[in-house]
């Protein structure tokens, strides 16, 4: 029986290796640590991960086949992180908790920024009466509310106290219009051809234009940048719930550049809720990802 395990155990070490962007120490030394139970947990998971790393096969011929598939790999993706979640956590909070605690922990801080800046979002909006807002980041908000920063990153940032008395309300003003004309830009509407309807539609362009989001993020602490993960990972969360509860057809990923849709939701009155997404990041971009966190996790198993 031991030697069985053993067996076991060195299946997994090569498992791992294979599968995720671990060294063969990393891969031996987790292998080794972790229970009985754990390991079997695990094993089913990496099993999972073989079988649709199975799909770039399809993918990678890039026809409508394979566009389909591309969906499926990442919605596969977030039930292994799921489970590897669940695993690592135990009962500790819900599945979109898990999740958020999950990237928290375990995404690397380059990654982080990646995601967030790879995704955009509506206002939640209720189909069919309601129209979709424009989409932004996740830390838009946050970003035009701070003053300080779009002052500096407008290039009006000039300190007051240098400026003489008589003309400083004159750059106080300057410095409002320019923080408005700002935020003005972003809800421009731009006219463009409905691809499935053909008709020439308008939709506000949100961060899509004159977008700081980036540089702010760029100048804060992995603190600020979890509370905004927060958010990205619960409506990620949604994302998967829309596929999973209501066979809702999402992408998840961009297709050629960006690309938007919407997910969906319902409450328990039965009233449907729902919000618009864009994608700028890739297929490859975010399974790295999370590939690279489900690594940091089994790392964090190792005493």
């Amino acid at each position: 029986m031991e030697q069985a395990i053993q067996n076991f155990r060195e299946r997994f070490s090569n498992d791992l290796q294979n599968l995720l962007p671990l060294t063969k120490d990393e891969a031996e030394t987790i292998a080794s640590q972790l229970d009985e139970f754990e390991l079997f947990l695990i094993s089913d998971t990496l099993a999972f991960l073989e079988a649709v790393n199975e799909l770039d096969v399809v993918i990678e011929e890039g026809n409508r086949e394979g566009k389909r598939v591309q969906r499926i790999k990442v919605f596969s993706m977030l039930f292994i992180l799921e489970a590897f979640a669940n695993v690592i956590y135990g009962d500790d909070g819900y599945g979109n908790e898990k999740l958020q605690k999950l990237f928290r922990d375990h995404l690397s801080e380059a990654d982080k920024r990646k995601l967030l800046i790879g995704f955009r979002f509506s206002e939640i909006f209720m189909p069919p009466t309601q129209e979709p807002t424009p989409a932004f980041h996740v830390m838009a908000k946050t970003v035009d509310d701070d003053d300080d920063f779009l002052k500096a990153a407008l290039w009006v940032n000039g300190k007051i106290e240098e400026i003489p008395e008589a003309r400083r309300a004159e750059f106080q003003e300057r410095q409002q219009v320019a923080l408005q004309e700002y935020r003005d830009r972003r809800n421009l509407k731009k006219k463009f051809t409905d691809p499935v309807s053909g008709q020439e539609v308008e939709m506000a362009m949100g961060c899509s234009v004159d977008c700081l989001c980036e540089t702010w993020l760029a100048r804060q602490d992995v603190g600020k940048i979890d509370k905004e993960l927060d958010i990205f990972a619960r409506n990620l969360y949604l994302m998967r719930n829309s596929v999973a509860h209501h066979a809702f057809p999402i992408f998840f990923v961009a297709e050629r550049g960006t690309m938007a849709d919407v997910f969906v939701w319902r409450s328990k009155s039965g009233r449907w809720s729902a919000m618009r997404y864009e994608v700028i990041v890739t297929l490859e971009e975010l399974v790295d990802a999370f590939e690279n966190c489900l690594a940091s996790a089994l790392r964090g198993r190792i005493i």
